[in-house]
């Protein structure tokens, strides 16, 4: 009793503890005649955008079995359930019957029959993920010239069960196709993911839908990225302190300030002339005060515009303001006004329990826009179930609370009672603590089962919420009929 006790309190303290966020990251290139140029430097590169984004990363390169094989232990005995966790592996892969294999450094695979015992089973690492509370797996796989003793069945990576709304598999390329090394330093798949991981506001879905597109323009759409499984809530990778790095998108515009301060250091020659005769210094300032206004009034004169957004029902964190020209994400404020540059923008939100909306709009110069946004509710058939079987799951997570801490009392005072009946030298009070000792008892065990039923109920309340939200889910991601 005493140890299911305490895998109980083990339980409820790990649900206090932070969520962390961790990487492991795995390059392979080095296959002898059949080695790849760019694994390793895709795996770097990706491991440093997943520190720069607020990862702990475990950076592996050209891993034999055994370092294969003790790196993955490793990493995974160290998840916690609360944990996010992504899993990046370039290098050669392939799949047989049904199966997805990666393949070690320096590996003597002579047939499909050696990847059971030579290679790393692509599918024991998604069931060891699946521990932890949300888990993304990006596979850049199935390079061309893979080794000739497993070409001969299905070509490239099959896909892959996942654990429904807590987990999401990234593939370099289609189910059953090869991906290409590509001519740079990094591969056209990870050269994508190092693009538009690091950018603040977007969603995984949004990452991978952008990654996609340009990986097929990049291979003449040769190669298609793919995916399976779904997240039931929103998942970043970059941080919201992220957004401060795209500010060098304004500097261009300052420069010119610079060109006419350098103009006037030409005037000073002519100084030296005016000192002899007289205080003639006035004389050469006004060819540089004529020109000073001139530059100052250049820059100033710059046709710029004016944005004001009414959205009092969306959260400001919801909206995603893009200027078309850079394909860079302009920080707003939804409370009050800013100055953009003339232009083609892209205004999209999502906000849970509303429609998805991306519209966009064109500011000319010295124009003065106002947008008011009214975001369309999903259907209430659908948001009311969602909120009533989250409000069930909050409740069993306090019930369960509760009974747990209830239960943790009675026992420690049953124990205490039970000790000094043990103890007791007065035959009056051997019965009165026996009772009491009885009573806590009995106490305990109530507390306990009502322990487990609220963590059945729990369960099955948390299993309902996670059914109505992917229906609202694929409510809010139909297109809205609006314009801007």
């Amino acid at each position: 009793m005493r140890r299911v006790l305490a895998i109980l309190i083990f339980i409820s303290l790990l649900a206090g503890l932070p969520a962390a966020r961790k990487a492991l990251v795995i390059g392979n290139g080095d296959y002898g005649q059949n080695s790849l140029r760019n694994a390793v430097n895709d795996a770097r590169d990706f491991a440093a955008v997943l520190k720069a984004v607020g990862f702990e990363v475990v950076l592996k390169t050209d891993l034999d079995k055994k370092a294969f094989d003790q790196t993955v232990d490793s990493f995974f005995s160290a998840i916690k359930p609360i944990d996010e966790v992504v899993f990046y592996y370039s290098g050669h892969g392939a799949q047989f019957e049904g199966m997805n294999y990666l393949l070690p450094a320096r590996s003597e695979i002579k047939d499909e029959r050696d990847l059971k015992w030579d290679a790393m089973n692509a599918n024991r690492i998604s069931e060891y993920l699946q521990t932890a509370s949300i888990s993304i797996l990006i596979l850049d796989a199935c390079r061309d010239n893979p080794f000739r003793g497993v070409r001969s069945g299905n070509r490239g990576l099959a896909m892959m069960d996942v654990k429904p709304g807590m987990q999401c598999v990234l593939y370099s390329t289609a189910s059953g196709k090869t991906a290409v090394d590509g001519e740079g330093k990094n591969s056209p798949f990870t050269a994508a993911l190092l693009k538009y991981v690091p950018q603040p506001g977007l969603e995984l879905s949004d990452v991978f839908r952008n990654v996609s597109k340009e990986v097929k323009e990049a291979t003449d759409y040769r190669q298609t990225p793919s995916q399976s499984g779904n997240l039931d809530e929103y998942f970043y990778f970059a941080t919201a302190a992220a957004p401060e790095e795209k500010k060098p998108v304004e500097r261009p515009v300052a420069k010119p300030i610079e060109t006419p301060v350098v103009k006037p250091v030409e005037k000073p020659v002519e100084a030296p002339v005016a000192k002899p005769v007289e205080t003639l210094v006035p004389s050469p300032q006004p060819s540089p005060q004529t020109h000073t206004p001139q530059s100052t009034t250049s820059i100033v004169s710059q046709p710029m515009a004016r944005l004001s957004i009414d959205s009092s029902n969306l959260k400001p964190q919801a909206l995603t303001l893009i200027f078309n020209k850079d394909n860079q994400a302009v920080k707003i404020d939804p409370k009050g006004d800013q100055t953009l540059s003339p232009g083609t923008y892209t205004l999209s939100y999502r906000q849970w329990g509303y429609h998805n909306f991306a519209g966009s709009f064109t500011l000319a110069a010295n124009e003065v826009k106002n947008l008011k946004l009214t975001p369309t509710p999903v259907d209430a058939g659908l948001t009311k179930p969602f909120n009533q079987w989250r409000k069930q799951r909050n409740l069993s997570i306090v019930s369960s609370a509760l009974t747990l801490g209830s239960a943790i009392l009675f026992k420690v005072l049953g124990d205490k009672e039970y000790d000094r009946y043990q103890n007791s030298v007065n035959p009056d009070q051997i019965p009165e603590f026996r009772k009491s000792s009885q009573t806590y008892q009995a106490l305990f065990y109530v507390s306990l089962s009502t322990h487990l039923l609220s963590d059945a109920w729990l369960y099955f309340s948390q299993k309902n919420r996670n059914l109505w939200a992917g229906k609202v889910r694929s409510e809010m991601a139909k297109p809205v009929k609006a314009g801007l």
